[in-house]
């Protein structure tokens, strides 16, 4: 129910990026399964067209519907939400950085983590523990 009450307390241009971003985190999902990431990274940068409806909004609120999109959906993973939200800033005419980093695992082997910067701030994906992560790929827009 309160769910609900947040969702008719936001406004008109709120509610359709919250729709917007929960289908496109969907499409971001389906795609990682069944695509290779370089043809998605291709084929996600050819949609470059600019949005001033994006452009409106501040980077940290389009983070945040990314991340509301997310807990809905199953297996919407950090690079999910990672390429989803550069996507949405190349949308809206702002460059970001895609990091990709491995960590050893405390009883061995390797984890990832994805996070992404703009501007030099990390606007989704800060785990608190990045300093474990050493990045091996950086995928960059330009605007």
């Amino acid at each position: 129910m309160r769910q609900i009450r947040k969702l008719f307390s936001m406004t008109p241009r709120e509610r359709l990026l919250l729709a917007r971003t929960t289908l496109l985190v969907v499409a971001v999902r389906v795609a990682l399964w069944t695509l290779p990431l370089a043809y998605l990274r291709l084929s996600l940068s050819r949609r470059r067209t600019a949005a001033p409806e994006l452009a409106a909004f501040p980077v940290r609120r389009l983070a945040w519907a990314i991340g509301v999109a997310a807990r809905r959906i199953p297996c919407a993973t950090c690079l999910t939400q990672a390429l989803a939200l550069q996507w949405l800033l190349a949308r809206a005419g702002r460059e970001s950085c895609v990091c990709i980093g491995v960590a050893m695992k405390a009883a061995g082997g390797l984890e990832s983590h994805a996070w992404i910067e703009c501007r030099g701030e990390i606007v989704i994906g800060d785990n608190g523990e990045l300093h474990r992560y050493s990045p091996i790929l950086l995928l960059s827009t330009e605007s």
